[in-house]
């Protein structure tokens, strides 16, 4: 299994300079999916101090021998993270927050809906990107070959800009619907 200092070490490399703008929330209106170690070193600590007890979280596991190393967290009542406040907009774990939340407008395939207004000041490099996808999906380099790696991260970036330019989309926008989607997956 992953151990939690490697999370916490990819963690503490990701740039400093962007936060989330007060009141959205938009990438928490969702399941969210992080790391099993995670979880269970901190996240669910964090659960049984700071949610109600009659909140449900519910633990979605996936038969995928290569998701092995991750699970999807939901709170199945309000279909949202359930670390999200009763507000519906304020983070409860804004500072303790897992590697995929703070990722969020942190590099060019990941950016949040008020990624214009509240761009960061640097984006994370590509191998701490790599190096959390080899955690995620199966955990050692040797079967990272599945992984994303730095020369499939430059590729999918080419892509997602001749995309953009094909389709005269705003240089922060990412493909959303099935038609964009399908748009995308042309261009390979």
């Amino acid at each position: 299994m992953t151990s939690f200092p490697k999370v916490l070490e990819l963690s503490a490399r990701i740039p400093s300079g962007f936060e989330c703008k007060e009141g959205c929330a938009e990438c928490c209106k969702n399941k969210i999916t992080v790391l099993k170690v995670e979880w269970e070193e901190s996240l669910k600590p964090l659960a049984e101090k700071l949610l109600p007890d009659d909140r449900t979280i519910l633990l979605l596991h996936s038969g995928e021998d290569l998701e092995r190393n991750f699970v999807q967290v939901l709170d199945p009542d309000r279909m949202c993270c359930p670390f999200l406040g009763d507000d519906m907009q304020t983070c409860l774990i804004y500072d303790d927050r897992p590697f995929v939340c703070r990722q969020y407008a942190q590099h060019w395939g990941m950016r949040c809906s008020e990624g214009v207004e509240c761009p960061p000041e640097a984006e994370i490099e590509d191998e701490v990107l790599v190096e959390f996808g080899i955690l995620m999906h199966d955990g050692t380099r040797e079967e990272g070959a599945v992984a994303l790696t730095a020369d499939k991260l430059k590729a999918r970036r080419r892509q997602l800009e001749s995309w953009r330019e094909q389709h005269s989309k705003r240089g922060d926008q990412v493909p959303q619907t099935l038609e964009e989607l399908a748009q995308f997956h042309a261009l390979s």
